[in-house]
């Protein structure tokens, strides 16, 4: 079994989504072992950069925060479907969710594109990127048990809807189930199709999203023994 970093990097100056209502991240230097005898930093970030989660409020006025987000959604089974081939001019489509069979029984769902493993770094990745059309985003909302969905591309709206003053249509649909977002996750090429997803944000009170830390277990079937193995260590 193997157990996987999704997260990428929250760290000064950083690559970022181009929004004007996000901050540069910036990590200072508050105290120093030479000065103060321990070291200690401020850090100064968006509540959406780096690999983070969506809570409803980001879409809904009064809608859930991430300090209310169970701990049972954030831990469990996941699964993992695979898309290629898209971009900005190519995105991801209801048709092309179609094609996995049983989504409807799924409660945490990743879409690897690959994107963020062969674009990340550069602009390109919050500007080029894969996102869902309308019905795709619809699809996604219909799905019974779903709580969770999962990508390794930036948004899943497209940059002419992004516009500020104006609702992101994807994240209506989708945040209004809720179906919690994590978005810019990485190294999805390391994991089988069914893992074990822990995704922690700190306990952000009030919260519209968060940076968090994610991992994957993978494979799924291997979890129990690895589990048993471990604790009689």
């Amino acid at each position: 079994m193997k157990i996987v970093d999704l997260s990428v990097e929250l760290a000064h100056k950083m690559p970022r989504y181009p929004s004007a209502y996000l901050p540069e991240t910036q990590l200072t230097t508050a105290a120093s072992h030479e000065k103060d005898g321990r070291h200690a930093q401020i850090l100064i970030c968006g509540t959406h950069v780096s690999t983070h989660l969506d809570a409803q409020l980001h879409a809904y006025p009064g809608g859930t925060t991430i300090d209310q987000i169970g701990l049972d959604l954030l831990i469990g089974p996941a699964r993992v479907i695979r898309i290629a081939g898209k971009d900005k001019d190519h995105p991801i489509s209801a048709d092309d969710l179609k094609k996995f069979q049983g989504l409807e029984s799924e409660e945490r769902l990743l879409i690897d594109t690959g994107w963020l493993e062969k674009t990340w770094g550069g602009q390109d990745y919050f500007t080029e990127g894969p996102y869902l059309t309308p019905d795709a985003a619809h699809f996604i909302a219909a799905l019974p048990k779903l709580k969770l969905l999962a990508m390794d591309f930036p948004n899943i709206d497209a940059t002419k809807d992004m516009i500020v003053g104006k609702p992101a249509p994807n994240h209506q649909i989708i945040l209004k189930r809720p179906i919690y977002l994590l978005e810019n996750l990485n190294n999805f090429s390391q994991l089988a199709e069914r893992i074990l997803l822990i995704a922690m944000p700190p306990k952000l009170t009030g919260g519209d999203g968060c940076p968090c830390r994610v991992a994957g277990l993978s494979p799924l079937s291997d979890v129990p023994a690895w589990l048993i193995k471990s604790g009689a260590q």
